[in-house]
């Protein structure tokens, strides 16, 4: 198994400060007292599809369902053009990974 070189760990950063402070639909992000990690589990999908070079529709694809399972019901797809591009400006190289 490959060693994670430092550019993955800052890809995954910047991921995850883009889903807790721009795009956040549980305006959680500016809380003191809620923990940071609540979009986790969305982050390692999101790195692959960037990884994947997938499109910006995609992106708001997974983004559409993301939402849909955290709060329960459908965001309009005009909600979702100004997150993607976030997170399609993240660099995500593609030797992130050591062997």
């Amino acid at each position: 198994m490959g060693e994670l070189k430092p550019n993955i760990a800052a890809s995954i950063r910047k991921i995850r400060d883009v889903f807790l402070h721009d795009w956040d639909p549980l305006g959680i992000g500016d809380l003191k007292d809620w923990p940071e990690d609540e979009y986790d589990s969305y982050v390692m999908p999101m790195y692959s599809l960037l990884r994947q070079q997938k499109s910006e529709a995609a992106i708001s694809a997974y983004l559409a369902q993301v939402y849909e399972h955290i709060v329960g019901s459908p965001l309009p797809p005009e909600k979702l053009t100004e997150p993607a591009p976030k997170f399609l400006r993240i660099e995500v190289s593609q030797g992130e990974i050591h062997r």
